[in-house]
């Protein structure tokens, strides 16, 4: 993968069922990926000398229940005995793992509003993944369609992407103004990897659901394509919770093949107002 992009997409379709062994087969996969990257397996963080940096990272996603109580608690929305089980995995893992990358859709609803209760479900989500973190393993987060929605799903509502915002204030804020926490960058502890995250939900005011299939706006684009031109890491990772290519044989609209341009061709050139 020596100057290799890797370009990680999350298809929330193929989620919807044998959630376990999807998710413990995606903490499998991903780690044997970027083990791949070096030929030295040293600890991990470590530098090597001659090969770059060995890095260990794992990549989950889409942990919603489907189901709740009634009266529901935010913990119902939430898949916890498989979340539990694998953060136990994570933990478990020798040599520790630098981070972990959580591609979006981390509860069935983002807020849940009735006539006796209203609350959200981003802090239940990060207690459960509070381990890991304590651990000092830091965890980085993608918006999904699911954090957006409301009691209803019919509705992307604002106040969830601002709460959204507040809440996982680990993720780094070095994004376009407004985007901080939804769109940023990160680099490897080593500084050989490049990691993108980007937000294809991105909203200014509430709005009907119509299209789940995301659009990266040009905000987002011309800051990815100068993060791309200036990085000197070998290794680059984009993490976004929509995919180009859906299992039903659709694409993404316009917005992703200019995501492609800006990867594998020209950052800059190709990509300015």
């Amino acid at each position: 993968m020596k100057k290799a992009l890797l370009v990680m997409f999350v298809n929330n379709i193929i989620f919807k069922r044998m959630r376990q062994y999807i998710f413990v087969l995606i903490v499998a996969l991903c780690t044997s990926i970027v083990l791949s990257c070096s030929s030295d397996h040293g600890e991990s963080g470590g530098v090597n000398g001659t090969n770059g940096e060995t890095l260990r990272f794992v990549f989950l996603a889409d942990s919603r229940s489907a189901s709740h109580g009634d009266p529901p608690a935010p913990a119902d929305f939430i898949n916890t005995p498989v979340l539990n089980a694998i953060v136990t995995q994570i933990l478990a893992l020798s040599p520790r793992l630098a981070f972990v990358v959580f591609g979006g859709d981390m509860a069935y609803r983002g807020h849940y509003k009735s006539s006796t209760t209203s609350f959200y479900t981003f802090q239940a989500w990060k207690d459960v993944m509070a381990p890991l973190t304590e651990a000092g393993i830091p965890v980085y987060t993608t918006m999904g369609n699911h954090e957006l929605y409301d009691t209803h799903a019919g509705t992307f509502v604002l106040a969830n992407q601002t709460e959204f915002q507040a809440v996982f204030s680990d993720n780094p804020s070095n994004g376009p103004p407004g985007y901080e926490r939804l769109a940023y960058s990160f680099t490897s502890p080593g500084g050989d990897a490049f990691f993108a995250v980007l937000d294809s939900y991105y909203i200014t005011v509430d709005r009907p659901v119509t299209d789940l299939s995301g659009n990266i706006d040009d905000t987002q684009l011309i800051w990815l394509a100068a993060q791309v031109a200036q990085t000197s890491a070998t290794h680059k990772f984009l993490f976004i919770h929509t995919p180009y290519y859906y299992v039903s044989g659709t694409t993404g609209n316009a917005s992703f093949t200019n995501l492609w341009t800006i990867l594998v061709c020209c950052p800059i050139i190709s990509y300015t107002l």
